[in-house]
């Protein structure tokens, strides 16, 4: 949801700035709104100590390794959860949604915010959202669906 929102309201302060719109100051009332939503502004004034950035808002909200609302700090929640349901040691996994898990962690890990927003943050934040969608269902397949005896 947090890649969601953070693409949406990405887009539409490009957008609004594209189209001759003031984006400094409707930007700056749009990104406090998607603060305060996923209760983060406190959090972001205490770490940024500056004026709502948009790239700050966005490095925050997708990178930020001990925020609960960023997607770095829920993918790894997510690893280490599914490590635990499996037993699987260091640099092993069990399933494929525990490789999947691993394999975007270590990309928001390693990746620095310049070098996703050089390459598009809309698509690296696409490529998150599908990402997840494929953890989930390996998830489901995995954990939650039996198979039927017939």
């Amino acid at each position: 949801m947090t890649a969601r929102i953070v693409d949406v309201e990405y887009h539409k302060l490009v957008e609004s700035t594209a189209n001759g719109g003031d984006g400094d100051t409707a930007g700056n009332h749009q990104w406090m709104a998607v603060l305060k939503s996923v209760a983060a502004y406190e959090f972001y004034r205490r770490q940024y100590h500056v004026r709502i950035e948009p790239e700050k808002v966005a490095e925050l909200l997708v990178l930020h390794p001990q925020h609960p609302r960023s997607i770095r700090f829920n993918i790894a929640t997510v690893h280490r959860s599914l490590r635990a349901i499996s037993g699987s040691g260091p640099g092993t996994y069990a399933d494929e949604a525990e490789r999947l898990t691993g394999k975007l962690h270590e990309s928001l890990m390693y990746d620095r915010f310049e070098d996703i927003f050089a390459r598009g943050l809309h698509a690296f934040l696409a490529d998150v959202q599908k990402a997840c969608r494929s953890i989930g269902e390996h998830v489901a397949r995995t954990y939650f669906y039996y198979a039927v005896m017939r």
